[in-house]
């Protein structure tokens, strides 16, 4: 056999090799001499072996969410790789963003430039989700860390706010850590953009790092339609906006409730579960309206509640159905419902002006067994 044909006829093999491969895969190569470990699906070529590196999901040390990637791929898209995965013939591909990029990533994460350190305010900064394919429907924000400049006495996010555009996602701003978002894609536009907004004029530290998760339409994390925020264990704790521990004065630059607010805090019913309770997280945990240092401890129900307040459908309290389903003031009496599906609604205005000391809520939820 002639050296001309014995090249051909390698050539056709390598071909056919990678055509076996589909695009869910990542191909990594090696000289045979330098490696005689492999495990992951070789593919024999004289002289040469290719291995397909698996297109999955992956978390690295400092559990990050990444995608198994060959370097040269994740390089490509713009990733970090950090750490190795499929044998340690791929490497962890996590998608790190800030201010002016886009991303299209199943996981991306969005940071102020400087993280972990400080950024001293007077920027916008936008990033651009755009989604992985058409069978996305949302995507879930959650802040692992958010601290921008608190609201105006009055809880106005004037100097600092964080949106998403072109949607009915109220503005945040203040000490968010820990809190998330889903936000649905609009049915005409492929893309989200997040914004991050600090005013120059206010000495602040500010940080931000949010993890964005795209969020498949048949997927069974898709939150309902009007839930801001969902929940799907059995018994956890919600808060609202900016809540904080320390009552906030007129002119101090504490935590306080944000105003303009009017979104679902939701639960997912669970089977063998027939009800769900809510409880204060302690004595003073709940505070929506009225000065909160002179009417402590002052539960209000019904239209007396007409400007900042949560809604419960169709509540009870000691058993008794509660002819009213508003409720504010300054405390909070452990109340059941049994109307499905369960959403919490809080609401707030403009109109705060007497209300300078509210903080907001930190409220307990447990879904109750259904009886024999």
């Amino acid at each position: 056999m002639s050296k001309v044909i014995a090249k051909q006829i390698i050539l056709l093999v390598l071909c056919q090799s990678f055509k076996m491969i589909t695009s869910e895969t990542e191909i990594s190569t090696e000289n045979l001499a330098n490696n005689r470990q492999g495990r992951i699906n070789p593919l024999i070529i004289p002289f040469w072996r290719v291995y397909v590196v698996p297109r999955i999901p992956c978390t690295t040390a400092l559990n990050q969410e990444g995608i198994c990637l060959a370097r040269s791929r994740c390089n490509a898209n713009n990733g970090s790789p950090v750490g190795s995965c499929a044998q340690r013939r791929g490497v962890c591909c996590i998608f790190l963003r800030t201010c002016g990029q886009t991303s299209s990533a199943r996981v991306t994460y969005f940071n102020n430039p400087e993280f972990p350190s400080a950024n001293k305010g007077g920027t916008r900064c936008t990033l651009q989700i755009n989604k992985a394919n058409a069978n996305i429907c949302q995507i879930r924000i959650d802040f692992s860390e958010f601290s921008l400049a608190q609201p105006s006495s009055v809880g106005e996010c004037g100097d600092d706010f964080f949106a998403v555009g072109d949607t009915l996602v109220p503005a945040i701003c203040g000490s968010n850590s820990g809190q998330h978002m889903y936000v649905d894609f609009n049915s005409q536009c492929d893309f989200l953009q997040l914004t991050v907004d600090t005013s120059g004029n206010v000495a602040f530290d500010r940080r931000w790092n949010m993890v964005i998760t795209q969020v498949p339409c048949n997927s069974t994390d898709l939150a309902p339609r009007g839930c801001l925020q969902y929940y799907t264990s059995t018994s956890g704790s919600v808060s609202s906006f900016n809540y904080g521990i320390i009552i906030p004065t007129m002119s101090g630059t504490e935590t306080r409730q944000l105003n303009d607010m009017n979104y679902g805090i939701c639960i997912q019913p669970a089977s063998d579960y027939c009800g769900l309770e809510w409880s204060s997280a302690d004595s003073s945990s709940f505070s929506v309206s009225g000065d909160s240092v002179d009417q402590l401890g002052v539960p209000v129900i019904g239209e007396l509640c007409d400007h900042n307040f949560i809604v419960i459908p169709n509540p009870f309290q000691n058993g008794e159905a509660v002819g009213a389903d508003r409720f504010c003031g300054t405390s909070f009496e452990t109340t059941t419902t049994k109307s499905q599906p369960y959403v919490l609604t809080v609401v707030t205005n403009y109109e705060e002006g007497v209300d300078v000391g509210i903080r907001g809520f930190h409220l307990n939820f447990r879904q109750m067994p259904c009886r024999p």
